[in-house]
């Protein structure tokens, strides 16, 4: 038998038999908790629109600027029956845009069967670490999953597993999907003297992923009302705020390889969220819960008056206080207890979370905040070296790459949202104090006050931002998929953005995978006079010129 035909049959039984085990790790070690009354199976989705659906008490509709709302109620499974049912398409859309965007990032072929494995094997116990409660809403809206994603897991598996995709991220590699810059301040540090928090959550595994943002109305049953921003399908909480005025945004942590599954983070954010009215008991239910990965949790409370950082490691925590009635938490961690870590260390080098930190830092100082400069501060792009970065560097408070940003007030229940794909887009007002003490109708919310789009985006600089922006993916798309590109192409995308680092360095590598050393140099060298806030991928650029040049 030819070596190239054993080689595939081998490939082949390979996967299958890896597809078994897989099989028999989800199915052996994880089940759906057990629900007696179904009944909310039964209850039909209303269409009053494309865009909008009720189901019994709970609605879902997308207002004007694009955003989807969506209030639930009730039990834990049955509020779990009433998002899938109502997002049903919603969740389609989502679970494709994430898959693909992440299977971008992943080595291809037999290792992607292998990564699969690995984590399955390694979240074995996963529930184990997830309350009940949320088991049982993931147990009704996984009902809705589409059939199109089976080959990855069963539905309900595999919905469990993406509550802790964030973590999976640092098992997998470390593939820089994370990279938040938060912010609180009151007292003397704001107009009102009230707290003003904010937050850009740079999550990115591609703008189809960040198209559908849900802001979730939820009424449990057991503690209290809240408010989340992210994506169809997500139960965790990322950014929220409750009906007591308790706010909260997770940074992600100085990254390390996880021993074993924990509870994922978001399920933390979720359990503090729901059943936390001040900050000391806030802290007392993160002590309670062994996490998967490091992570920082600013805590604002209108209770309190004030705002502290959780910051958790796997299993132990520590608190950073106010300096001066100003936080500040990008992705390192800022304790004495964590400070001197070794991975802590390393990150702040490797990293421009230390960077970004201190650019807060020079923003906030001496600012007198208020819904407008709180969004400014959120916009902001490197003031004065801006130039020097390029659009969308990494570098930045603002990469322009944010799934969201969000503004919290927590003594007036009101928080400010992002509209459309980054920060310089619209942020709308929320007052949501009443929808706290009813049962909103799906045309409760009313916008009168906004805070309008930033001048940039008239600009021609914008224009070239977006334009870059949508041939960098479609050059990394041909690259991925073998196709053969011309210097043409990549001048003409260096050209929209010639301060930027990565059009230098798709096009050097590109080059140096093709053996044409020559010009693989001439970009590699060009890419490594930029500002390059990754250590990993400087060493990258480096490898590779070293390589060409032996």
């Amino acid at each position: 038998m030819p070596l190239k035909k054993r080689y595939r049959i081998f490939a082949v039984l390979s996967v299958l038999l890896l597809f078994a085990v897989l099989l028999f790790i989800w199915l052996i070690y994880i089940s759906p908790p057990e629900v007696k009354d179904k009944s909310a199976l039964d209850v039909p989705r209303i269409k009053i629109s494309d865009t909008h659906y009720t189901h019994g008490n709970n609605w879902l509709r997308k207002n004007k600027y694009g955003i989807w709302e969506m209030y639930i109620e009730g039990d834990p499974f049955d509020r779990g029956v009433s998002i899938g049912c109502l997002s049903e398409e919603l969740l389609e859309y989502q679970e494709k845009a994430f898959v693909d965007g992440v299977y971008k990032l992943l080595p291809q072929g037999f290792m992607v069967h292998f990564l699969k494995l690995m984590v399955a094997w390694q979240n074995r116990n996963l529930p184990d670490y997830i309350p009940v409660e949320y088991q049982k809403e993931i147990a009704g809206f996984s009902r809705y999953a589409s059939d199109d994603y089976d080959y990855i897991g069963p539905k309900y598996h595999r919905k469990l597993l993406f509550h802790a995709a964030h973590d999976i991220g640092h098992t997998v590699q470390n593939m820089g999907l994370v990279g938040c810059s938060a912010f609180a301040a009151w007292g003397n540090k704001t107009e009102d003297g009230q707290i003003i928090t904010g937050r850009n959550f740079d999550f990115y595994v591609g703008d189809e992923f960040k198209e559908n943002k849900l802001l979730l109305f939820l009424k449990p049953n057991s503690g209290y009302g809240f408010v989340s921003y992210s994506w169809a399908g997500m139960l965790g909480v990322l950014s929220g705020m409750n009906e007591r005025g308790l706010s909260i945004s997770l940074n992600a942590g100085p990254p390390e390889m996880p021993k074993a599954s924990k509870t994922p983070v978001s399920i933390l954010g979720r359990h503090i969220l729901q059943y936390a009215s001040n900050i000391e008991e806030a802290i007392n239910i993160a002590n309670d819960f062994e996490t998967f990965v490091s992570e920082s949790f600013l805590i604002c409370s209108a209770d309190d008056g004030r705002c502290i950082i959780i910051e958790k490691s796997p299993d132990t925590l520590a608190i950073v206080e106010a300096n001066d009635k100003l936080l500040i938490s990008t992705n390192h961690f800022q304790s004495k207890l964590f400070n001197d870590l070794k991975s802590n260390l390393e990150f702040k080098k490797e990293s421009s979370t230390l960077r970004r930190s201190q650019r807060l830092s020079t923003l906030l100082k001496d600012t007198i905040l208020n819904p407008d400069l709180a969004v400014a501060t959120l916009r902001d792009r490197g003031g004065n070296k801006s130039e020097l970065f390029g659009m969308g560097n990494e570098e930045n408070i603002n990469i322009l790459l944010a799934h969201h940003s969000i503004l919290f007030q927590p003594e007036s229940l009101t928080t400010w949202v992002s509209v459309g794909l980054n920060p310089m887009n619209e942020f709308i007002k929320y007052d949501i104090s009443s929808f706290f003490n009813s049962s909103p109708k799906s045309d409760f919310f009313k916008f009168d006050e906004f805070i309008p789009s930033s001048e940039w985006t008239k600009s021609q600089e914008y224009v070239r931002y977006t334009t870059y922006h949508k041939l960098y993916n479609e050059l990394e798309d041909k690259i991925r998929t073998d196709q053969k590109l011309s210097r043409e192409q990549f001048d003409s995308l260096i050209q929209l953005n010639p301060q930027l680092y990565k059009a230098y360095s798709l096009a050097g590598l590109y080059y140096s995978d093709q053996g044409e050393c020559e010009i693989s140099e001439s970009y590699l060298k060009s890419a490594l006079t930029k500002i390059i806030p990754w250590k990993k991928d400087e060493l990258e650029i480096q490898k590779a010129l070293n390589e060409c040049q032996l």
